[in-house]
């Protein structure tokens, strides 16, 4: 006969040791959830990340609301990070302090970095009090052989600038690398007064000595005519003028070419002879580096260079050498002259100031 089983029963007893709750792993959207907590304990549940927050303990939920001890004071539940505010906990002998809202969320994450301010268009000032009545130079003058095929040293097309005013070579030390290119001069000779403008360079050399005086200018055969000139002028007087612009405005030659890397530019039809070219950015300045043939340089060495933006668009100021300035954005077109939209204002007194 088989002998009767005895039923063995097995009771599981649940114990909690302690009430941790479950941060979260996930991007700023869900929580884990908290074991229960132990009594006599109130043990406030973690926030979770993003906009909800975890639960807590037993009797207790984190994020919006904290979590609650069983019996004991209640601690206040964490706040959710993000825009939620935790309430204050419950169930214990007293409610747990309210828990904090999380920190603003930064719009910068969503919609990146903030435009850049709109372009202010053409610009321009300096030069107050300017007094352009330049003193009487003494000089001679000699002259050679140049057409409207001729390269000078200031670049020129003189192909596309007829005389007058005619053409004149400055001497070699108030050429200057090129700092006297387009500068006007007013010339009396022995029968006459003319206008020329500086579009070459008179060397320093032994062919003609008389290009290392800084008062000799060397003139075309036309405008030698012109003012009386017979072989040689040995004593005439000179003095800076401004250049009848008229109406025209500054504008920008690049040379042919040029690239988006490398864009040597030439300033054309200016009233005053040109003290320096900046590339702009915001509030910062690139002086331009001037060559001997007048060309301003930009290449890598520069922003717009660097960047593959020779050719722009880009803001650029000019300024002359009464510290006129006009700015604008230009786009260059190589082998062709853009306008900057602006010119330099004739100084009260009229006339352009030598050194």
């Amino acid at each position: 006969m088989t002998p009767l089983r005895t039923p063995i029963f097995v009771f599981m007893t649940a114990f909690c040791f302690s009430c941790v709750s479950e941060t979260s792993g996930s991007e700023r959207t869900s929580s884990g959830t908290g074991i229960a907590g132990a009594s006599n304990v109130g043990t406030s549940g973690n926030s979770g990340s993003g906009v909800s927050s975890g639960n807590g303990g037993a009797n207790g939920t984190g994020g919006a609301s904290s979590g609650a001890g069983v019996t004991g004071p209640g601690a206040g539940g964490a706040g959710g990070a993000g825009t939620s505010t935790g309430a204050g906990g419950s169930g214990g002998s007293r409610s747990g302090a309210a828990g904090t809202g999380g920190a603003t969320k930064d719009a910068s994450v969503d919609t990146g970095p903030p435009p850049p301010p709109p372009d202010p268009g053409p610009l321009s000032g300096g030069g107050a009090g300017c007094n352009d009545v330049d003193p009487i130079h003494n000089g001679s003058a000699t002259f050679y052989n140049v057409t409207s095929t001729s390269l000078g040293h200031c670049s020129f097309n003189l192909a596309n600038q007829p005389e007058p005013p005619y053409w004149l070579a400055m001497n070699f030390t108030r050429y200057n690398l090129s700092s006297d290119c387009g500068a006007c001069l007013q010339v009396t000779g022995p029968t006459g007064t003319q206008v020329f403008q500086v579009i070459d360079e008179c060397p320093n050399d032994a062919v003609d000595p008389l290009c290392q005086s800084a008062e000799h200018l060397d003139m075309s055969p036309g405008g030698f005519a012109a003012i009386g000139g017979n072989g040689r002028i040995d004593a005439l007087t000179w003095k800076y003028v401004p250049c009848n612009v008229q109406t025209s405005n500054v504008e920008i030659f690049a040379l042919n070419g040029s690239s988006t890397f490398n864009a040597p530019i030439q300033i054309r039809k200016h009233r005053y002879r040109i003290a320096k070219v900046e590339l702009v950015n915001g509030t910062n300045r690139v002086a331009l580096v001037r060559r001997a043939d007048n060309f301003f340089i930009i290449d890598t060495t520069t922003p717009a260079g660097a960047s593959g933006m020779a050719l722009g668009p880009f803001r650029i100021r000019i300024t002359d050498i009464y510290n006129h300035w006009i700015e604008n954005k230009v786009t260059l077109t190589v082998n062709g002259s853009v306008t900057t939209g602006l010119q330099f204002p004739a100084c009260p007194a009229g006339g352009d100031a030598g050194p």
